[in-house]
């Protein structure tokens, strides 16, 4: 199945992987105050993507959000 997702969701979702990135990365280094501060961002941003109004819509919420994650996928 494919999904128009909306204008503002693929960049959200694309935020959320780098405030994951970047809570990892203050992890791994120790940087307490760094992790803490990423870690509310992530939160703010992961409650953001579950109430989206699309995503409230959305019939089969498990999928959507599985291909949103994959359009916002990073590059490796």
């Amino acid at each position: 199945m494919t999904y128009d997702f909306p204008d503002d969701l693929v960049p959200l979702q694309r935020d959320w992987f780098a405030v994951d990135r970047d809570r990892t990365a203050a992890a791994r280094a120790g940087d307490d105050e760094a992790f803490e501060s990423a870690g509310v961002r992530f939160q703010t941003l992961s409650i953001a993507l579950h109430r989206h109004p699309w995503m409230q819509a959305c019939e089969t919420r498990f999928q959507a959000r599985m291909a949103l994650r994959e359009a916002a996928a990073p590059a490796d």
